[in-house]
Order: C-alpha cells, then sequence, then structure tokens
C-alpha cells in the first residue's frame, strides 16, 4: 500500500500481492483534496530523520522498521489566498524486530 500526491489530491493505492511494482496498482482511493505539500520522513535507531526508508533485502535499512514516521502535510487556507496551514504528527512505531 502507499499514499502519493497528485495534483493536490491525495490517493491511497493498493496492491494485494506486494510486487514492488509502484506503477500498478489493484485498487486507489482518492482520501484528500486541497493538499498543496505532503511529506514522510523516517526516524533511524541512531536518531535522525530520513526522507526515504528502504526495508528490503538488500536495502539501506535492511528488515528494520523504523521507529518513527513523521507525517507533515500542508492545506490551501481558504481566510487568506495565496497562504498554507501546514500541520505535522509523529507516529511511533513500537514494531520489535530480531535483527535489532
Amino acid at each position: 500500500m502507499g499514499y502519493r500526491l497528485s495534483e493536490n489530491t491525495v490517493i491511497f493505492s493498493y496492491q494485494e500481492k506486494a510486487d514492488f511494482d509502484f506503477d500498478t496498482f489493484d485498487s486507489q482511493s482518492i482520501i484528500a483534496i486541497g493538499i498543496l505539500g505532503l511529506d514522510f520522513s523516517y526516524l533511524d535507531k541512531q536518531g535522525s530523520w530520513l526522507d526515504a526508508w528502504d526495508s528490503r533485502i538488500g536495502g539501506a535499512q535492511e528488515k528494520l522498521p523504523p521507529q518513527a514516521v513523521r507525517i507533515s502535510f500542508a492545506i490551501e487556507n481558504n481566510d487568506m489566498p495565496d497562504s498554507k496551514e501546514v500541520f505535522e504528527t509523529v507516529v511511533e512505531l513500537p514494531i520489535r524486530s530480531k535483527y535489532r
């Protein structure tokens, strides 16, 4: 599954079988409109925020989940033209891996 921003719209995409082909999906749904920006960052075990996370075999974070995920998004501010509101949250992942 994944999320992407396309023309100010956040789209949720789902694959029945994870094949890492990010061009085709089994289903897609619009979950938000009017989004100006959407960013994810990932906390590694050293306490650094990273812009990407690759836990596949051979990936930079092989077999490791991040400690937390930071989600930031900006929406249109209808009260003030040409401005935006930014929201951010951090979700800790209490997942333990035998590889940590």
